[in-house]
């Protein structure tokens, strides 16, 4: 067995111990900086079962299982490691039918959850009273900042907000991909020029009009 780490009280300090003799109940061990002995309880011994998971990809579910210790805690919003996948936990169903946010995994019925390998942003873009939308698909790790160019289905892109899962719009500064709940995008592209239109030329022949001529109308008082 390795060494372990445990506070020493003659040390004063965490320091690496020997493991000396062993029973159900305790553990007798050593320092190996004093050589002090010393018995110390036994930890608890792992105790694992297996709950059905429900787990969504995409548009579908399919039924699937995932091993876990009897006393562990279980909420959603945790993440596992699920036959090589990243998965979020959902939902949770207790044998009674409760719906908690977080229970012990020994209580549990059934376990919801999703992949979570990549994570779908919805991204808007507002131009010309146009309103498009796009999905950006990531990793949710990765830090989105507002600023940040992006060409999504040959569109040239600029972050321009982001809103946080708790509705804060931020217009500055990034957050992790899994913790936004919208974007909003603005064209990379240079906005077009806007010419003011120029006065048509005179017939040929006709002067100008000068409304200082004489002959000309009386200007209309205001």
């Amino acid at each position: 067995m390795d060494d372990l780490a445990l506070e020493c009280p003659h040390c004063g300090e965490v320091t690496e111990h020997e493991l000396l003799h062993s029973t159900a109940g305790s553990w007798t061990v050593s320092c190996l900086q004093c050589r002090t002995p010393r018995g110390v309880p036994a930890p608890k011994a792992p105790r694992p079962i297996i709950v059905p998971v429900i787990l969504a990809e995409g548009a579908m579910s399919r039924k699937t299982q995932v091993e876990v210790d009897r006393s562990e805690t279980v909420a959603v919003g945790d993440e596992l490691e699920l036959e090589g996948h990243r998965v979020m936990v959902t939902g949770l169903e207790m044998q009674d039918g409760r719906l908690p946010k977080r229970t012990t995994a020994g209580t549990l019925r059934v376990l919801h959850a999703k992949m979570f390998d990549t994570v779908t942003l919805h991204l808007q873009l507002n131009q010309y009273d146009v309103t498009r939308s796009f999905n950006w698909v990531v990793d949710p790790d990765r830090i989105i900042s507002v600023g940040e160019p992006v060409e999504l289905e040959g569109v040239p892109l600029i972050i321009a907000t982001v809103t946080s899962a708790e509705h804060k719009t931020m217009r500055r500064g990034g957050l992790p991909a899994r913790r936004i709940l919208k974007a909003k995008v603005k064209s990379a592209l240079p906005k077009p020029r806007t010419q003011t239109p120029r006065r048509p030329a005179p017939r040929p022949g006709r002067k100008p009009f000068n409304p200082r001529s004489k002959g000309a109308p009386p200007r209309k008082r205001r």
